[in-house]
């Protein structure tokens, strides 16, 4: 005799079978909110005939028939709810990869449009300093009280090279940058712009996903000053640099011009930081790598 319970199964597989017949098209469709409301529906579903079909089986074992009947019974309901749970799982990748999707693009019109606000206004500062020129009226802010009168006479503007990351190369780097562009009037905008603009690409990157504002401008200058401004490391940089030096053997001018050219550099710079009297110890050994002026050094010394 066939139970209640074998009808509700029944009906249920058929309810099934009707539901997975919808995945395709929905899936063709692509709408997102759709697949959702399938997945969830399937999953209602499975979840139903399988309690249906343990109810089932208690049933029929208490009408005593054997197990493995029972479980011959029971397989192709398994198999059905095994296809389902792939087709779940299929549904499950396929909103992935599509919020993935999305997340990306996204993200990717949040950069254009980044990158259009700020050439928005890199244009419009840059328009702004043109007029100002033009009108003779871009002043140099003064850091001293008594030297806020603005001198008439026009000085000569300093040429900022690159900035391309190295300790040495930090400490004119950056007083040019203050001198020049930091401690003047300018909008901190702008002044952020000429900042990126005097760095190499690998230093850049540093900062490159700050804001255009003036705390990305603050933010970008810690930065920069953390990663190398840091005085020890500069000092190490610079007698490194003199230890190095090329010993020169014989009276070649032009090398012994170029080694003394460098080795004023650097001994400048330490002696710009205060720290020539420690670092006297480590480069002694400098007048060793000029033996063939070696004695007329000594000599005029």
């Amino acid at each position: 005799m066939e139970k209640k319970s074998d009808n509700f199964i029944d009906t249920e597989r058929q309810l099934l079978k009707l539901t997975r017949s919808k995945t395709k098209a929905i899936l063709e469709k692509g709408n997102l909110d759709k697949m959702i409301r399938h997945k969830e529906a399937l999953g209602k579903i499975v979840k139903e005939l399988e309690e249906l079909k343990i109810q089932g089986e208690k049933d029929k074992l208490q009408d005593g028939e054997a197990i493995e009947d029972v479980q011959k019974w029971g397989v192709d309901i398994e198999g059905e709810i095994d296809e389902t749970d792939c087709e779940i799982s299929h549904l499950n990748q396929y909103l992935t990869e599509a919020e993935a999707r999305t997340e990306n693009e996204k993200r990717e019109k949040e950069k254009i449009l980044l990158k259009q606000q700020r050439d928005e206004e890199l244009y419009f500062e840059k328009c702004k300093l043109e007029q100002m020129a033009s009108l003779g009226s871009v002043s140099v802010k003064s850091t001293k009280p008594e030297q806020a009168k603005v001198s008439s006479v026009k000085m000569p503007k300093l040429v900022i090279t690159k900035y391309d990351g190295t300790y040495e190369r930090w400490l004119s780097f950056w007083n040019k940058f203050e001198a020049e562009i930091d401690n003047t009037d300018l909008p901190a905008v702008t002044k952020f712009s000429y900042l990126k603009e005097l760095l190499e690409p690998h230093v850049c990157d540093e900062i490159d996903g700050l804001p255009f504002t003036m705390e990305g401008y603050t933010r970008a200058k810690n930065i920069l000053k953390t990663n190398h401004g840091n005085t020890s490391e500069i000092v190490r940089a610079y007698v490194k640099n003199i230890q190095e030096l090329p010993t020169i053997t014989g009276r070649k001018v032009n090398k012994i011009h170029e080694f003394i050219k460098n080795l004023s550099y650097n001994v400048q710079s330490l002696e710009t930081l205060s720290k020539l009297s420690q670092s006297l110890s480590m480069v002694r050994g400098v007048i060793e790598k000029l033996p063939g002026i070696k004695a007329e050094l000594v000599t005029n010394q």
